[in-house]
């Protein structure tokens, strides 16, 4: 079983995919001690012209993205890496390369990114992803020196860990949005740490097979 599992990392040390960069990495030791094949795509190699060989010539049963996203194709420091051709309307830069969601046929897609299920998702399963998991607006977290970002971490990863651990879709979907929302209501006080989970639970979204998994 192989995954893949790109993780941009955009110049500046703010950006939040320095978060999520690592976020990739914990789901990549947990995958590596399951016995579980990864290919780790980073850096420079998470663009169009370099992902695209690389998923060709591997065909990864499960795909993870750790982020930025837009409708229409899933972002990078040099434009775009996964597009469905469209030009775009949310984010400020446009992806014209042609499509090539079509290298994951018969994979299960995660990302964790923002927009990317409402059109990008859709397309997707049309090109023959067995599932797309993702979200329809914005992916929300918060990120301060005390590590809240870590929080959102706990609670957001379950849905690639469930899947390694050979769950469905729909399962690790359940997983994801009973932590995002036991994670809420603890936190329902504090208003800024309890919308992004009430946030990511409400959007993120599931298309494709509720019932596929890994191996099966």
């Amino acid at each position: 079983m192989m995954a893949a599992i790109a993780r941009p990392l955009m110049n500046d040390p703010k950006d939040p995919t320095h978060i999520t960069f690592e976020w990739g990495q914990a789901i990549i030791d947990y995958a590596l001690s399951h016995g579980v094949d990864v290919l780790d795509i980073t850096g420079k190699w998470v663009d169009y012209q370099n992902i695209s060989p690389l998923l060709m010539q591997n065909r990864p049963d499960l795909f993870i993205y750790t982020g930025h996203g837009c409708r229409n194709f899933l972002a990078t420091q040099n434009g775009c890496s996964i597009t469905n051709g469209w030009k775009e309307d949310v984010c400020q830069v446009q992806c014209r390369q042609p499509p090539n969601l079509n290298l994951l046929r018969d994979a299960i897609v995660v990302t964790f990114s923002c927009h990317s299920a409402s059109r990008l998702g859709e397309c997707a399963i049309k090109y023959g992803a067995r599932a797309y998991v993702g979200f329809s607006d914005y992916m929300m977290f918060t990120s301060d020196k005390a590590g809240s970002q870590d929080l959102f971490r706990d609670a957001l990863l379950p849905m690639a860990i469930e899947l390694i651990n050979g769950k469905r879709v729909g399962e690790a979907v359940a997983a994801t949005k009973a932590a995002l929302l036991s994670a809420a209501k603890q936190w329902k006080p504090i208003k800024y740490m309890a919308i992004p989970f009430y946030w990511n639970y409400e959007y993120m979204q599931v298309l494709g097979d509720m019932n596929a998994k890994l191996g099966g």
